[in-house]
Parts: structure tokens; C-alpha cells; sequence
């Protein structure tokens, strides 16, 4: 073979190597192209749903717990959109979706037909056109799988992007549950909108694509070159293979970093409203995004310590100035930075608004020290007031605890001192009886003064647990008609006997009072609770030889209402200036010698204050030290106009013959047991026992018909209590189970529980400690 023959086949040759390079690497660039752009394409996609997620999260915490259950029923339909609820919600859930710069926020439940609805739509309604989406519209078909799986109790992110009639969307749906219930109410539901993550993904595919084609001809170019010179220079082939491989590995690697900062910036621009990057060697910066005010400040590029002053007197509030002028030393950055990645500092500017300012390091010389950073800047104006908000409720609540800890210590110290006083002198004067038990008069001495310990200690409790009640708003008003003075000619003689027994004159009473309206409505025990508690602090903390006052007066009225002011007027010792400030607290006591054996627990007063706001009263007082004090309590009551005055107040009953009458005593406490058997006897009454409330239906059961007139019922009981008790008697198919009189007597005093005796077909009520006046007074009222 020539070598003409021999270049020639040599030349076809390394043309067809060429054709199958140049193919290969067509090739290899479309494929590698189509790989870095669907790298690129999911990783901002995964960029994306990440942060979607974290700030779908963060809003869902801010709403978390402020949901109420009325939230969700009470809005049901279009109409609804008119109410304060409505309006407040949707507001706050515009206000939160524009924060964050969601598309749509919404709440959505399972209406009563089983489907999935709308209730209030955070869209600004102004704007949102056909987009608003109003109580009881359907959601649409995409978004029911999702809010289905939240109603079933689970948070729900999208797994891939949702492409929606208003386009792509990633949505998250969160489950509500009830305060009260602890089940699902709802859905909090957040789309975010997803197109422009896809139009800056369209646009960095296009970059790339045009970025292979350019790198793909330069690629041809070198190949045709290296062909040329394979053909001139065969010596130095692997010399130009070399310089090939290394020219495409730079290409590589600079087309790497390009893609990898526009990320960067891109993801950073959504988050910062200023981003400029700093070369911590020479102090240079260049502005890579900015606000229009930033701008006019520092321009496009420059040295950092020129604007620096600038930028503090501009941005920053006076009182924070020396914080942030070291934090924008650029000459300390990297020492402070160290091997971490970002630094912040918060500071407020001189508008008010808080601003967060980031240093992140961007690289590093061999030594690992940062070189250049990216400094950000954004407004958090509304985090911030969150945060703070947050705090200061955290302190609040801290505080809270804390008097609570405080007030709970003292009131268990004050109850130990109160309750051991009174239980001191029962148990005292006990041994005191024991000693002198052949003194007739000493064991009667003694016997008044433990039920006057009795007394206190019983008082003590009373107070106590009215005070809880009203303290909790348990405590519950009655409705119901009275006499007004049927009611002081029943309580005032009390307090007469009571400042009698203490060297004290009573004046006023229902003669001094004043009243035109006496048949009224409202809450009979509370008011009388009021005036004893003011009366009985009129006797207490007077002097020897004193007066104590009380009377009514009404000073207006209508058609359906009467007013009256309760007066309640000592000549005591009064409370001086300081004490008055803290003379409604409860447990307050100003430490004064009292006319009687206990100084008080501290409660009365509290108690009357809370009780006459809860009857929509008002309450008055002047008191001067040494002088005495003067109480006015105005209340309006509602007329009974079913019953009329009459011209006088018949006195009450004293009593009605029960001498030989048979009565059935049901109690489980034996202690209890003798007492009441004994005071029962002592009315008259032949008396047999029952433990309990299944030994009392089985010995009613037992008797011959009409033999038992009267039932004494305790409560509280071991195997029947006594309102089963009454409820199975009264079903007896026997002509005396309705007629027997049913009585209570128990340690539930308060009015529910007097209430709950009648409903299950008592016929009065008596508390304990039992005392021989109520029960006369109850035989009275049933017999």
C-alpha cells in the first residue's frame, strides 16, 4: 500500500473516530444537560416544599389553641358572614396569610350532609373576586383527599405539587380539635402558590440548556481543533488531550458555582429584602438586592467602613446604635464568626419596626477563616411583636403562679390558725369539764363556750367554701319570690341577740326600715347572707356599750322593679386609712381587739363584695378609726306582681305538735345518729333507725300503711344514697309514698344541693350541724 493509500485510510479513519466523538459528545451533553436540569428542577422543588412546610407549621402554631369550638359551629352558611365571629376570623386569618405571603388559608369541616365545606376563607374579600370562597361551599375535588385525611386527626402535607384550576400549589391541612371535647372540629387548611417556584425553575432550565449548548459547541470546537492538530502534530496528541480534559473540568466547575450562587441569591431573595456581599480582606462590598432606601444609602458597591455611619444614623434608633455599630464592624466579623456559618443581631430602626441583620459566610481561606459573607437584612416587625407578646404572657402566667403559690401557702397557714383556734377551745374546755364535773355552773359555762367555738368553726367553713364557689363562678344566684320583710323580721332579731349578748344596743330593724314593695324576686339567702355578714362585723369589732344599726329603705321603684339600700351602721372601732385599702381582700384582718372570743377569718368581707356585684349591686362604706363605720349596700330586685302586700307581716309560727308522730331516722354516722335521735325525741317524735338508704326503702316497705309520718334522710350513705332512697319510695305502688313527708338532713348545704333534695321528691331541707329550730321550722313547713 502507498502512502498516499496509507494517509488516506489514516484520514478516513480519524474522520470516523471524529464523527463518533462528535456524536458521543452531542450525545453526553444532552444527557447531562437534561440530568443537571432535573437536579436542579427537584431540588428547588424540595427547597421550596421545605420552606412552604416550615412556614405552614409556624402558622398553624400561631392559630394553634385560639381555634375555639364556635369557630366551627356557629358558622355555617353565607348568612353567617355578617357576624362579629366571622368577621373577627377572617380578618386575623388575612392578616396571617398576607404575613406570610400564602395564597389561600382557610378553615373547613363535614357539614351535616356528610360533605366537605368551607367555613371562613382568610382571601381578602375586596380582591379575591370569584376566588372567595363563602361558609358552606364545597371544597373543590383535588383538595378532599388531603382534608379528609386531617379530619381523621393527622397533619397532611402535599407530597407532590397540586396543579389546581388557579395552577400549582403546595398545600398543607391541619386537624382542629375542640377544647372541650378533644374531637376533630375542623381543618386548618394553607396553599401556597407554587408558580413562581416553576417560572424560576423554567428559567435556570433554560439557562442551563443554553449554557450546554454554548459549552457543547466550545466542546466541537476543541475537538475540531484537536483533530486539526492530530493531523499536523501527532506528537503532541496526548499533550492536547490533556489541555481538553482540563479545559472541560474548569467549564465544569465554573458552570457548578454559577448554578449553585444563583440558587443562593434566588432562595435568600425570598427571604431578605437586602442582600449584599462583603470581602472581609479589603472591606469591598457589591449590592446584590436592595429596598429603594438602602439603595439611596449605599449605593451598588463601595467600602463598607464609608457607610457604615451612614447606615446606623439612617436605619438604626438612637438606643441601639452602639450594639449595631459593632456588629457592622467588618473587621471583627470572622473572628466572631469563627467555624460557624452565620451570625445575627436584632435591632429596632428609627421607625419603630424590628429588623434581623445576618452575616453568612460565603468562603474560607486555607485556614478555615471566612473571607466573604453575604450580609441580610429583613423587617420581622410582626414576629418579633409575637415573640414579645408570647413573653410577656409567659411572664404573666409566671407571675400568676407565683401569687398563686403565695396565696395558697397563706390561706393553708390562716386555715391552720383558724381552725386549730376554735378546735383549741372545744377540746380545752372539754378537759376543763372533766375537772370541774361536780360544778353545775362551770359545765354550763363550758358547754356555751364550745358552741361557740362551734359556731365560729362552722362559720369558718361556710365562709370558706362560699368564697371558693364564688371565686370559681359555681356560685348560682336564685330567682325566686320572697318577702323582704318577712325576711329581716326573721334575721334581724338575731343580730339584736347577738350585740345583746356582747354589751351592745341594736336600733333599726323593720320598724326603722322603710318599704313600699315587699313581695319580690331574686335571691333571698345570698341577701340575707350579706346582711349578716355586715351585722355580724358590726357586733364583732365594736366597743363596750356601743350601737349597732341596720335598716332598709327603698328609694325607688317602677312597674317591674324596686330598689332598696341595706344600711348596717356601728359605732366601733372603725378601720383606719390603710387598712381600707385592703379591706375587701379576702383573709384581710387589721388585728383589733374584738368584742368577741375570735377575731374572724378575714372572709366577710370578701364574700359580700363578691356576692353584691353578682346580684348587679353596689356597695358603699366610710369608716374613721375610733369612730365606727357605715355600710350601704343598693340592690334592684324585680317585683312579684303575682302576689300582693299585705297590709301586715303575720309573725312566724312557733311550731307544730308532732308529740307520738312515728319517724323513720336514716343515717349512717352513729355519732350522728344519737344526736338526732336524741333532738327528735325531744319534739315528741317516736323514732326508728335505718343505716342506710336501702335499710329505710326496706323498712318503709315493711310498715303498715300510714304508720311512718315523718322520714329524716341523710345523703351521703354506703349501698343507697338518700336521693335513690327517696326516688324508690315515692314509686311505691302504696297510698302513703307519696304523702310521707321526706326530710333532709345532711352536711349539703349549698343551694344546688337543696335543690337536688326537692327534685328527688324531698319535702324540705335541714343542714348540719343539725339545730332544733330548723327542724321545727321544716316540720313546720311540710307537717
Amino acid at each position: 500500500m502507498t502512502q498516499p493509500q496509507t494517509k488516506l485510510r489514516a484520514h478516513a479513519k480519524d474522520s470516523a473516530i471524529f464523527i463518533v466523538v462528535v456524536l458521543v459528545a452531542v450525545l453526553a451533553f444532552a444527557v447531562y444537560t437534561a440530568a443537571l436540569t432535573a437536579t436542579l428542577a427537584q431540588e428547588v422543588l424540595d427547597n421550596a416544599v421545605e420552606e412552604n412546610t416550615s412556614r405552614a407549621d409556624a402558622m398553624h402554631a400561631v392559630l394553634n389553641g385560639q381555634l375555639s369550638d364556635e369557630d366551627f359551629t356557629q358558622i355555617n352558611t353565607a348568612d353567617d358572614m355578617d357576624t362579629e365571629l366571622y368577621e373577627e376570623l377572617q380578618a386575623r386569618l388575612n392578616q396571617i396569610r398576607n404575613m406570610n405571603s400564602i395564597r389561600y388559608f382557610y378553615t373547613a369541616k363535614r357539614n351535616v350532609d356528610g360533605q366537605l365545606v368551607y367555613v371562613v376563607d382568610g382571601f381578602d374579600r375586596e380582591s379575591a373576586g370569584s376566588d372567595f370562597r363563602r361558609p358552606g361551599d364545597l371544597i373543590e375535588d383535588e383538595m378532599v383527599p388531603y382534608i379528609s385525611q386531617a379530619l381523621a386527626g393527622q397533619a397532611v402535607y402535599s407530597q407532590e405539587i397540586i396543579d389546581s384550576d388557579w395552577g400549582h400549589i403546595f398545600t398543607a391541612c391541619y386537624p382542629i380539635t375542640s377544647n372541650e371535647t378533644g374531637e376533630v372540629m375542623g381543618v386548618l387548611c394553607i396553599e401556597a402558590d407554587m408558580e413562581g417556584t416553576y417560572t424560576f425553575i423554567a428559567s435556570r432550565q433554560q439557562t442551563l440548556v443554553n449554557t450546554g449548548i454554548v459549552a457543547g459547541f466550545i466542546v466541537l470546537g476543541l475537538l475540531g481543533l484537536a483533530f486539526w492538530r492530530i493531523h499536523r502534530i501527532r506528537a503532541r496528541e496526548k499533550q492536547d488531550q490533556d489541555a481538553i480534559v482540563e479545559v472541560n473540568k474548569r467549564l465544569q466547575e465554573a458552570l457548578t458555582e454559577s448554578t449553585e450562587h444563583a440558587e443562593v441569591v434566588s432562595a435568600l431573595a425570598t427571604m431578605y429584602a437586602t442582600i449584599l456581599q462583603i470581602n472581609l480582606v479589603d472591606h469591598s462590598y457589591a449590592t446584590i438586592d436592595s429596598t429603594p432606601l438602602v439603595s439611596s444609602v449605599v449605593g451598588k458597591k463601595g467600602t463598607i467602613d464609608d457607610v457604615v455611619d451612614a447606615v446606623l444614623d439612617t436605619f438604626v434608633t438612637e438606643s441601639m446604635r452602639g450594639q449595631m455599630a459593632e456588629f457592622f464592624d467588618v473587621s471583627t466579623v470572622a473572628e466572631r464568626m469563627g467555624s460557624s456559618d452565620t451570625i445575627m443581631a436584632e435591632y429596632r430602626d428609627t421607625h419603630g419596626r424590628w429588623l434581623q441583620s445576618r452575616y453568612i459566610a460565603k468562603s474560607r481561606d486555607a485556614a478555615g477563616a471566612v473571607t466573604e459573607v453575604l450580609y441580610c437584612a429583613r423587617d420581622f416587625t410582626d414576629e418579633k411583636r409575637l415573640e414579645l407578646d408570647l413573653r410577656d404572657q409567659l411572664q404573666k402566667a409566671a407571675e400568676e403562679a407565683r401569687r398563686a403559690n403565695v396565696s395558697k401557702t397563706s390561706f393553708l397557714r390562716r386555715m391552720s390558725h383558724d381552725i386549730r383556734t376554735p378546735l383549741n377551745g372545744i377540746i380545752g374546755m372539754m378537759h376543763v369539764m372533766d375537772r370541774y364535773e361536780d360544778d353545775p355552773a362551770k359545765q354550763v359555762e363550758c358547754k356555751e363556750k364550745i358552741l361557740h367555738s362551734a359556731d365560729y368553726l362552722l362559720d369558718l367553713v361556710n365562709n370558706v367554701l362560699d368564697l371558693s364557689k364564688l371565686e370559681s363562678g359555681a356560685m348560682e344566684l336564685e330567682h325566686k319570690p320572697f318577702h323582704l320583710g318577712k325576711m329581716l323580721l326573721a334575721s334581724l332579731p338575731v343580730v339584736e341577740t347577738n350585740a345583746s349578748e356582747n354589751g351592745l344596743t341594736f336600733v333599726g330593724g323593720r320598724e326603722a326600715s322603710h318599704m313600699v314593695h315587699m313581695n319580690l324576686l331574686g335571691s333571698p339567702t345570698h341577701v340575707n347572707r350579706v346582711l349578716m355578714n355586715l351585722a355580724g362585723n358590726a357586733v364583732k369589732y365594736n366597743r363596750p356599750g356601743g350601737t349597732v344599726k341596720v335598716y332598709v329603705d327603698e328609694i325607688a321603684s317602677d312597674d317591674n322593679t324596686a330598689t332598696y339600700q341595706f344600711h348596717c351602721e356601728d359605732t366601733g372601732l372603725g378601720m383606719s386609712e390603710e387598712f381600707q385599702k385592703h379591706a375587701f381582700e379576702p383573709f384581710s384582718q387589721e388585728g383589733k381587739q374584738t368584742t368577741t372570743s375570735f377575731s374572724g377569718s378575714g372572709l366577710g368581707l370578701s364574700i359580700v363584695e363578691d356576692l353584691v356585684e353578682k346580684m348587679g349591686g353596689s356597695l358603699e362604706f366610710t369608716s374613721k378609726e375610733n369612730v365606727g363605720t357605715q355600710f350601704v349596700v343598693t340592690l334592684t330586685f324585680d317585683l312579684d306582681k303575682s302576689a300582693a302586700d299585705p297590709v301586715a307581716i303575720p309573725a312566724p309560727a312557733t311550731g307544730v305538735d308532732v308529740s307520738g308522730c312515728r319517724a323513720l331516722l336514716v343515717e349512717d354516722n352513729a355519732l350522728n345518729m344519737e344526736i338526732a335521735h336524741m333532738m327528735l325525741e325531744e319534739l315528741g317524735l317516736v323514732v326508728n333507725e335505718a343505716g342506710n338508704g336501702q335499710e329505710a326503702l326496706d323498712a318503709f316497705k315493711a310498715s303498715e300503711l300510714g304508720s311512718i309520718y315523718f322520714i329524716f334522710m341523710d345523703v351521703m350513705m354506703p349501698v343507697m344514697d338518700g336521693l335513690e332512697a327517696t326516688r324508690q319510695i315515692r314509686a311505691l305502688h302504696r297510698a302513703d309514698a307519696a304523702t310521707v313527708r321526706i326530710i333532709a338532713m345532711t352536711a349539703n348545704a349549698f343551694a344546688e344541693d337543696k335543690q337536688a333534695c326537692l327534685n328527688a321528691g324531698m319535702n324540705a331541707h335541714v343542714g348540719k350541724p343539725i339545730e332544733l329550730a330548723a327542724v321545727r321550722e321544716a316540720l313546720a313547713t311540710c307537717a
